[in-house]
């Protein structure tokens, strides 16, 4: 007999069937086009090239330098000292009375409205289109600086001010 049947065991014609099943439809699943995602989306604002990137991260620093002394500034000027108002000639009495400010810590929400500020500023004008790495860095570039310079001014302006006010300045 001349045929071309011959006796194979079930069990092994079965499982390279079942196998061969399982890999049709793997490569089914793997050719199958992805569906576009939110990541995959072109971005509204093309990003920064990384050394235009760097340069207005140094900007934003300065920018909050220089409010920062504005906002130290200010908080002396916004009457968040109080100025001497007793007519007595004892000075002890005076600074007792008048320089214990009970509201002075109002000079920080200046400080942390300005910073926000500067946070809205350059995330929607200075830094748009910041890497998403490099998100963290729109709060935290210069923000050391900015609490220093921040307490520096206004404990400045307050020195000068009570200087000026006690006559205790010899300038």
């Amino acid at each position: 007999m001349s045929g071309t049947f011959s006796f194979t065991n079930p069990y092994t014609y079965f499982a390279t069937k079942i196998e061969k099943k399982i890999h049709f439809e793997d490569d089914l699943i793997l050719a199958k086009p992805s569906k576009p995602s939110s990541n995959n989306a072109v971005p509204a604002v093309p990003p920064l090239d990384p050394s235009v990137q760097r340069r207005r991260l140094a900007w934003l620093y300065w920018i909050r330098v220089g409010f920062a002394a504005l906002g130290g500034f200010i908080s002396g000027i916004a009457g968040l000292v109080t100025p001497l108002a007793s007519s007595s000639s004892d000075l002890w009495t005076n600074l007792k009375d008048n320089i214990a400010n009970p509201n002075a810590y109002y000079g920080f929400y200046i400080a942390i409205i300005i910073y926000f500020a500067t946070y809205y500023l350059a995330k929607y004008t200075l830094l748009k289109g910041i890497a998403p790495k490099d998100k963290n860095r729109l709060i935290t570039q210069g923000i050391g600086s900015y609490i220093m310079m921040f307490i520096f001014s206004w404990i400045l302006f307050n020195t000068y001010h009570f200087c000026t006010l006690l006559s205790a300045c010899h300038v």
